[in-house]
């Protein structure tokens, strides 16, 4: 009888660069093998926001989600998909005899893409369930216009250049002052490629 030979499928394996989308400069974020390129497709990249932007500071606790898109020879262009805060920041943030308000809200963008933002809203003291109320609100208003005038590229930049933060914390302060504000989560809800 005679013995079957596995063909090795890594020689005939390629392997295609995967590069960030053009709000962080298309950048390279790693590398992928395929022996097919529709295979790539819809696939899942993951880094930090340090690697794409080089802001040390806030981008080691944040993790960034890209989906290829489209291939094109060796290169695989991608779309976002999330942004994620740390779990292990976010426990840091939260201390006793303080409240903590995590509103979600899905928000249509100025190109009607539909994403689902978390915010995250640290006090500085416990507060009654009537305020964390009307901060759930103007959070609800003020992230609502946010994306309502910007793409879906300009608001996630926003986002990762903490604009967006900062836009929040200026309008809340007049509700309750703040210890901490921060979008936890951001993801898109477009269907996969």
């Amino acid at each position: 009888m005679a013995r079957r030979v596995r063909k090795d499928t890594w020689k005939t394996k390629k392997w295609y660069k995967v590069m960030a989308p053009p709000m962080f400069d298309e950048r390279e974020i790693g590398e992928t093998p395929s022996s097919d390129p529709n295979a790539i497709l819809g696939r899942r990249l993951q880094t930090t926001l340090k690697e794409l932007t080089g802001n040390i500071r806030k981008g080691s606790k944040v993790k960034v989600d890209f989906e290829v898109e489209s291939v094109t020879g060796t290169t695989a262009k991608t779309r976002f998909h999330s942004m994620e805060l740390v779990r292990s920041y976010v426990r840091s943030m939260v201390r006793r005899r303080v409240s903590r308000i995590d509103p979600i809200f899905i928000v249509d963008t100025k190109d009607t893409d539909k994403l689902r933002v978390k915010a995250l809203l640290i006090t500085t003291r416990r507060v009654r369930t009537s305020i964390k109320d009307a901060l759930r609100r103007e959070t609800a208003r003020l992230i609502q216009t946010a994306a309502k005038e910007r793409t879906t590229d300009e608001f996630v930049k926003s986002i990762a250049d903490d604009a967006l933060t900062k836009e929040l914390r200026t309008g809340l302060h007049a509700i309750y002052p703040l210890k901490k504000v921060e979008i936890r989560k951001i993801e898109s809800l477009r269907p996969k490629a």
